[in-house]
């Protein structure tokens, strides 16, 4: 499954532009006009990484304190977006929550390798350690962002039985391996857009269209 990332920016034309150039590195890309909207849409899909502007009615560092707020669970990042290079206002807005601040104008490459940067650590802090799958957390995120859309998609449960009894026979090493074995053969069986996690010890979780499943 996708990445997900909301921008929160009053501007269309540049807001777009921001979202076409993530369309391309394959990221789930949303735009909030409004902070209702935005709101709405941080509870609704938890989105893995924010971008908010200066364009936006209220403060950057209010609303960085606000969103944190709402997302104490799941801790997204947080870049903002300033026409300011002042060093006291990025200081200022990196102190109030968010985690990274960029000053437009920006270079496109530039924006798009740090956003990337930012994702790929959001989903090392949320890998299980022994299959490298997204962990519990994600999952959990994953189904609400699948519970909340229009998407006709269908979940999969893949359980394994006695693996406390084989480990206890076999060693915790033992135990491992089978599982690592099991998410290879799971994986090769699914589509690069699906989404296959660890829900705990002995269940998999894997979201996908009805036909596959």
């Amino acid at each position: 499954m996708l990445s997900q990332v909301l921008i929160i920016d009053t501007r269309k034309e540049l807001s777009t532009k921001y979202k076409r150039c993530l369309d391309d590195e394959e990221i789930s890309t949303a735009i909030a006009k409004t902070l209702k909207d935005a709101i709405s849409l941080i509870r609704t899909t938890e989105p893995d990484l924010i971008i908010v502007s200066d364009s936006i009615a209220e403060e950057l560092t209010t609303f960085c304190q606000k969103i944190r707020t709402l997302t104490y669970n799941t801790r997204p990042t947080i870049v903002a977006l300033s026409k300011s290079a002042d060093f006291n206002d990025r200081i200022n807005v990196l102190n109030c929550g968010a985690d990274d601040f960029i000053s437009e104008p920006v270079n496109i490459k530039e924006f798009q390798m740090r956003i990337k940067a930012h994702l790929r650590r959001d989903i090392e802090l949320n890998s299980d350690n022994v299959t490298l799958l997204p962990n519990k957390k994600y999952v959990q995120k994953a189904l609400k962002r699948l519970l909340n859309s229009e998407n006709k998609q269908a979940v999969l449960l893949i359980g394994v039985e006695n693996l406390t009894n084989y480990k206890s026979l076999y060693s915790d090493v033992a135990g491992d391996k089978l599982l690592q074995t099991l998410v290879a053969i799971a994986k090769s069986a699914i589509d690069a857009n699906d989404f296959l996690g660890r829900l705990n010890e002995n269940n998999f979780i894997i979201i996908t269209s009805p036909y596959s499943a």
